[in-house]
């Protein structure tokens, strides 16, 4: 029952992946999309996943692999 779009998505050595990109400011939607997320990794293995958020210092951490 969840809905995910991914900001963006790559090709690398063959395999897709597909990222989300978060700002360091946390709207109310945040849990939302990390539900949505974390579901579309469950239910798509195959593809590789990225959820990449900006920290409060101004540099990006990949959160997930």
């Amino acid at each position: 029952g969840h809905r995910y779009t991914p900001d963006f998505s790559y090709v690398d050595d063959g395999r897709h992946y597909f990222v989300e990109v978060k700002g360091s400011y946390k709207l109310g939607s945040y849990q939302r999309a990390k539900m949505a997320f974390d579901q579309v990794r469950i239910e798509w293995p195959l593809f590789g996943w990225r959820w990449v958020e900006l920290q409060d210092d101004g540099t990006w951490k990949t959160l997930t692999r």
